[in-house]
């Protein structure tokens, strides 16, 4: 079964950045290309593609101002490390997606909406809760941090169990008790344990709102007041599955044709030795090279920061 790893790059990187002393040089490069080592040495997949956000808004924004508002600024520091983290991208091969007018979730989901399936296994690298409800896809699983560089890998029954809602039912239970990584406010008064109890009651927003008179008390009365509002935020919550991707995207990508001269050349103008010795054994993991050897030995001279839990 051919293996497909999907990273969700603003959620590796972000992370990245706040994982590794700030004080070394490119910290975040560092972090980032670190976390793709240690997914690329666990699960050995045979493609990899990366999806980002464009700067333009998106069709969420115009629905709802204070869409994702309240985020701070992205810091200074990361930003003037952007260019090289696409870089790294480039000088590997790793294909690198962005669209105007969609989020990386949606370039995600649209990916394996069209693309899972029996002879493929999808892995989403993210801590982002909407792309868990991807999993009720056929094949596609969900990459989260278990501690040092181990990932829980969480199917449609891990993801149950961690919200207390099936996968497709997310997009609802945001709706309904809201979301503080998206601004959503929900509706007051009605928090998640509530809102995953009545979304196994009724299954669905939609239905739910056919049965507001059967709700007691204050949850009830709240809900029959507000209910529009979660109508409206459940459009926003919900991805799309319509992104444009290329029609060849499944013959790029593919690990075995990844430019690793480039990137070893790439990683030793940042003198990012260790990573240089991983890359080379990514690239023939059977044998260590001269090269290995002397980023092993540079490494030690130079005290580099070691591998970090980055999530």
């Amino acid at each position: 079964m051919r293996k497909i790893i999907l990273l969700d790059l603003a959620n590796v990187f972000f992370r990245a950045f706040f994982a590794v002393p700030q004080k070394m040089p490119n910290n975040a490069v560092f972090g980032t290309v670190g976390i793709i080592f240690s997914i690329w040495e666990k699960f050995k997949p045979d493609q990899i593609f990366a999806f980002r956000d464009c700067r333009e808004k998106t069709f969420r924004h115009e629905k709802f101002k204070n869409y994702k508002a309240q985020r701070p600024p992205t810091p200074p520091n990361l930003v003037a490390q952007l260019p090289k983290i696409f870089q790294f991208f480039s000088e590997l091969k790793i294909p690198l997606f962005a669209e105007p007018g969609f989020e990386a979730d949606d370039l995600i989901a649209t990916f394996c909406r069209n693309f899972c399936g029996d002879d493929r296994e999808i892995l989403i690298v993210s801590t982002d809760g909407d792309l868990q409800s991807l999993t009720t896809e056929k094949n596609v699983f969900v990459l989260r941090p278990a501690g040092g560089s181990e990932f829980q890998k969480m199917d449609a029954d891990a993801v149950r169990e961690k919200t207390g809602v099936a996968p497709e039912q997310i997009a609802d239970l945001k709706a309904l008790s809201g979301d503080a990584a998206d601004n959503f406010p929900g509706i007051a008064g009605v928090g998640p344990k509530t809102a995953a109890q009545l979304l196994r009651e009724f299954q669905t927003l939609q239905n739910l709102g056919k049965n507001l008179e059967k709700i007691p008390g204050r949850p009830g009365k709240l809900l029959r007041e507000n209910f529009a509002v979660a109508q409206e935020f459940k459009k926003i919550s919900e991805l799309n599955f319509a992104a444009p991707l290329p029609d060849n995207i499944l013959e790029i990508g593919k690990t075995a044709e990844f430019d690793f001269s480039s990137a070893k050349s790439f990683l030793e103008n940042l003198k990012f030795w260790s990573l240089i010795r991983r890359v080379q054994k990514l690239e023939n993991p059977k044998s260590e090279t001269e090269i290995g050897k002397s980023a092993r030995e540079k490494a030690v001279v130079n005290r580099e920061t070691p591998q970090l839990s980055l999530f």
